[in-house]
């Protein structure tokens, strides 16, 4: 039997299969454009701001006041304490005296660190209640800025 010359072979063009049904199918469903998304996860970006919208009643501020004495976040609060004291006396001992936090110098931390604008870092001071505080009332300061900053940026909230 003769033998196609090696040339021969690779010249002769081979018919490929064309795409099957179920090829099409796949191809026409990955095109269609995403199901809008359910009005459900809406509401789940949307803050607590009365009682009656918390569970058990309760507003933002008392879920964060809960979260915040919560096992796991005390454990994660005590582990950074070493650094939280350094960050404290650099911003107070800017801004005056480096035994307690004046709204100035945690504005400064805030902005600094990019958790939030000026008026909600303002706000987060004066609730946590007076002119200046000291460093044991700084970890739950941070972890409300960092609570609110979570929201801001899931856009329940603005800065």
């Amino acid at each position: 039997a003769p033998h196609r010359p090696v040339a021969a072979a690779a010249a002769a063009p081979k018919k490929r299969p064309g795409p099957t049904e179920k090829d099409k199918e796949a191809a026409t469903e990955v095109s269609k454009p995403p199901a809008p998304a359910r009005q459900a996860s809406k509401d789940v970006r949307r803050p607590v701001r009365s009682a009656a919208n918390g569970p058990e009643g309760k507003t933002k501020q008392e879920l964060v006041l809960t979260l915040w004495d919560s096992q796991a976040v005390q454990k994660a609060a005590k582990s950074a304490e070493s650094g939280l004291k350094k960050i404290f006396e650099f911003f107070a001992g800017w801004k005056g005296n480096p035994e307690s936090m004046n709204v100035a110098a945690f504005i400064k931390f805030g902005e600094c660190f990019g958790l939030l604008s000026k008026d909600p870092l303002s706000l987060i001071f004066k609730q946590a209640g007076g002119p200046d505080v000291k460093f044991e009332a700084f970890p739950r300061l941070v972890f409300t800025c960092l609570v609110r900053s979570s929201d801001v940026e899931r856009g329940a909230l603005t800065s």
